[in-house]
């Protein structure tokens, strides 16, 4: 996977585009994920290991529509505001719009698990 990963950086010249060490992370994110992750997964389905699963939640903190709201007020902010800084320069206070994108997506986060898990 390493070896793959270097020739792909290399031959599509992607370094030139995001730093050495953002890909690095990435990439080993990625990698432990799909490598280890997997191993680990499978070894304990093999010893019959029971994962931890989450329980379903009855208990909301905010009314059920806000979490649709958050969710969808996020998205239009955030496209908005990419789209806004393609033709026009960076806002000086951008982390203000990007504190406002992180909290409204936080909040559709805290929605309660209430989906039933297919097997």
């Amino acid at each position: 996977m390493s070896i793959l990963l270097g020739l792909l950086l290399e031959s599509l010249n992607i370094v030139n585009i995001a730093s050495p060490s953002t890909l690095m992370f990435e990439f080993n994110n990625f990698d432990f994920s799909m490598i280890l992750g997997v191993l680990i997964i499978n070894l304990a389905n093999f010893y019959n290991i029971k994962m931890y699963k989450p329980k379903k939640s009855k208990k909301t903190y905010f009314s059920p529509i806000l979490f649709d709201i958050s969710l969808i007020l996020a998205t239009i902010i955030g496209i908005s505001y990419a789209i806004y800084s393609l033709f026009m320069p960076p806002i000086s206070n951008n982390y203000i719009i990007t504190l406002i994108v992180y909290i409204l997506i936080f909040i559709y986060l805290l929605r309660p698990i209430t989906e039933k898990n297919r097997k």
